[in-house]
């Protein structure tokens, strides 16, 4: 996802855009994130439905769901990789919200890895850019976000906006719901 970001960023950069907001839903929220913490050319963000990460709590979701313990898993997986086998196939196991798939090594190690790049409000934090941040009232996947937004260290460059009845997907009427607060917010960080 960051290569297509990077390439479509440089493409309205030559195009004379100057001012380039990029949005994310549910797991994109934090590959637009990651883009932004590592490139100028974006202004802002909108993060739509994501989630709050840590490798803790995606090790005890993961053994719950009835997969055991995580870490040896991955550490065979790892294995797996190293002797050439990326490809190769797991499962079935409990993998992001299905209960029994079969996935290649490296997807199963790419979602599990304890890696800090997954969570989504600390690259916000660190790349201190204006941001909003949407979630459905309904949304259980968005748990603990409105937590994390008041824990950033400067709540004054990202706003939380909960939508009343909405779930993870803000259909119908919701997405106007959605539009309309982005808009807004990019009216008045637009500014001068």
């Amino acid at each position: 996802a960051l290569g297509e970001l990077g390439a479509w960023t440089a493409w309205l950069r030559e195009n004379g855009r100057r001012s380039i907001v990029l949005l994310g839903h549910s797991r994109a929220t934090n590959q637009v994130s990651r883009y932004a913490a590592g490139a100028d050319a974006v202004s802002a963000l909108v993060l739509v439905a994501p989630g709050v990460w840590s490798h803790g709590a995606a090790s005890r979701r993961f053994a719950g769901r009835g997969g055991g313990e995580l870490a040896p898993l991955l550490a065979e997986a790892e294995a797996m990789i190293e002797s050439g086998g990326a490809d190769d196939v797991i499962g079935p196991i409990p993998f992001l919200h299905c209960d029994d798939a079969a996935v290649s090594a490296r997807s199963f190690t790419s979602y599990y890895t304890d890696d800090p790049l997954f969570d989504t409000f600390a690259l916000l934090e660190g790349n201190g850019l204006p941001a909003i941040v949407l979630t459905g009232s309904e949304d259980r996947l968005s748990d603990g976000v409105e937590v994390a937004v008041a824990g950033l260290a400067d709540g004054a460059t990202v706003e939380h906006v909960s939508i009343d009845g909405a779930d993870h997907f803000f259909r119908d009427l919701y997405a106007y719901d959605v539009v309309e607060a982005v808009q807004a917010w990019l009216a008045e960080i637009e500014r001068p």
